[in-house]
């Protein structure tokens, strides 16, 4: 829009005959539209640059967040304080309203199962998280152990964190099995 504006500005104000929407000059249909193109690829580049900055950002939260964890895991921090850390953490990169521990073997009618790879399957049937989402309709289950699952209550709000996000949710995950014997 903006560089529309400034194509079209340049042409009412600055072009002969002022004040109107033509051109009489070749010169100058060619400076307007130089005019458009050079602001459209500094508008993309703008964009390029936004999108990149946001991906470094989040690669960044992530990688703090994991080994934040790690040094919890390996500090003299209480079982209780590890859980409840490592809870937070997953909830927050899954977007979600609450999590919880389990050790119940999991319904998986009304279950959906993130597994260590990003992936999401509900009976059966791989989900296409970033389109759809999260469920929505069930609870979804993140492995630790083969007596623990991370329980993340089903929520009214769709969520689609990007496969790095949920592969992190599943690592932290898995640190749990230290502290939960």
């Amino acid at each position: 829009v903006t560089a529309l504006v400034a194509a079209v500005g340049y042409d009412f104000f600055l072009t002969d005959p002022r004040f109107t929407f033509s051109i009489s000059k070749p010169d100058d249909v060619a400076v307007t539209g130089l005019l458009a193109a050079i602001g459209l690829l500094v508008n993309e580049v703008a964009l390029w640059a936004t999108r990149n900055a946001a991906r470094s950002e989040r690669a960044s939260v992530n990688l703090e967040t994991l080994l934040t964890s790690s040094e919890l895991q390996q500090s003299d921090t209480s079982d209780e304080e590890f859980v409840a850390h490592v809870l937070g953490e997953i909830t927050h990169l899954l977007g979600a309203d609450d999590a919880r521990l389990v050790t119940s073997p999991p319904d998986t009618e009304v279950t959906a199962v993130l597994h260590a790879d990003g992936s999401v399957t509900s009976q059966g049937t791989t989900l296409d998280v970033e389109r759809s989402g999260l469920p929505t309709d069930r609870q979804l289950l993140v492995p630790v152990d083969d007596h623990h699952d991370v329980a993340l209550a089903a929520t009214g709000t769709v969520s689609r964190p990007p496969a790095a996000q949920r592969r992190i949710a599943a690592a932290l995950a898995r640190h749990l099995a230290s502290r939960t014997s």
